[in-house]
């Protein structure tokens, strides 16, 4: 699984969210000896870590030719300043389900955004690897941790007791945590059942659904294929409405924070499918998973003849958009 981001910290410097690579073994375990150095809430002490630099470049070899588990570094500076983790909990069909989610930051680095940016990447990796669900642990003390998951859509599940013992004799509950991963929602329609769930799309199947629905007018000549080999990608919302056959009928895919907003940049209808609830339904599930209506205000730009549609969802019309772009958009690749 391969995942890259830039993002830009609250103290205006850059940050690259990438796979480790084999060649990051050495600044890797560095971070990882420094951060449990720095804090009580992480599984053990630096003193108990023991494998060499040669069996983390291993353990990240792994992760990165791995389709379902990944290992991600946060990167300032050419400095590995955290890490972060999707790990399988097992293999076999009734836990094939499941991943757990385990992060670490450099204390120096605290409040900048690295956090926050590392679980949304994980949670897109998740989903994309088809996980239902992403589970962790964490220290029952440890409040700033559990409020950051918590707004990330984790929810508290139950409590073991006494779970770690420190050095110093002090005893600490565990609090289990778990994410579901936006399962399907099945709708039934008038021409039947159409299931609406989480799902990474192919460039060429969206091409193709872009033929079918109106959205394939919207998108300019210049780079598209590749530009639209990105979208699918790295869309942090992708839903996928199909029928009982398989066939793709309605696509949703937006951009979020899971914090305050969500960005709607593509909701798209195969014609022979519209007026049936698929649009509203993808709205809503999306809304869900970006966190919800008490939390997440919705944004999109939506073409003439949609408006009466996004009224209806309770949207309303706004002029204030900035706009920078140097795109040529009156040539268009698909109608």
């Amino acid at each position: 699984m391969r995942y890259c981001q830039t993002i830009r910290l609250k103290d205006g410097r850059h940050c690259v969210l990438r796979n480790g690579e084999a060649d990051d073994a050495a600044g890797a375990l560095e971070n990882y000896v420094l951060t449990h150095a720095q804090t009580e809430w992480l599984s053990s002490y630096p003193d108990e870590i023991s494998f060499t630099v040669e069996q983390e470049a291993q353990h990240l070899k792994r992760k990165a030719d791995s389709a379902r588990e990944i290992e991600l570094v946060a990167v300032v500076d050419g400095t590995i300043v955290g890490l972060a983790g999707v790990d399988s909990i097992g293999r076999l069909w009734k836990t094939k389900h499941r991943a757990s989610l385990g992060i670490s930051i450099d204390r120096a680095y605290w409040r900048l955004g690295i956090g926050d940016a590392m679980i949304q990447a994980c949670i897109a990796c998740a989903k994309e690897a088809g996980y239902a669900q992403l589970e962790l642990g964490v220290f029952e003390g440890n409040v700033a941790a559990r409020r950051l998951y918590e707004k990330h859509g984790f929810r508290p599940l139950g409590v073991v007791p006494r779970a770690f013992r420190l050095r110093d004799g002090s005893e600490h509950d565990e609090v289990l945590m778990v994410l579901r991963l936006g399962e399907p929602t099945p709708c039934v329609l008038q021409s039947g059942a159409v299931t609406i769930r989480s799902e990474r799309l192919s460039k060429a199947e969206y091409i193709d659904f872009l033929k079918r629905s109106d959205l394939g007018s919207q998108y300019p000549m210049e780079r598209f294929e590749t530009r639209i080999d990105t979208l699918v990608r790295t869309a942090s919302i992708s839903l996928a409405a199909r029928t009982e056959t398989g066939t793709l009928v309605g696509v949703l895919l937006g951009l979020t924070d899971f914090a305050y907003w969500l960005f709607i940049t593509d909701l798209g209808v195969d014609r022979a499918y519209e007026r049936q609830g698929i649009g509203k339904r993808l709205m809503q599930t999306a809304l869900a998973l970006a966190g919800g209506e008490k939390d997440i205000a919705v944004y999109l730009v939506a073409n003439g003849d949609a408006i009466p549609f996004y009224e209806k969802l309770g949207m309303e019309k706004s002029n204030e958009v900035m706009q920078y772009n140097h795109i040529d958009w009156t040539d268009f690749r698909v109608e």
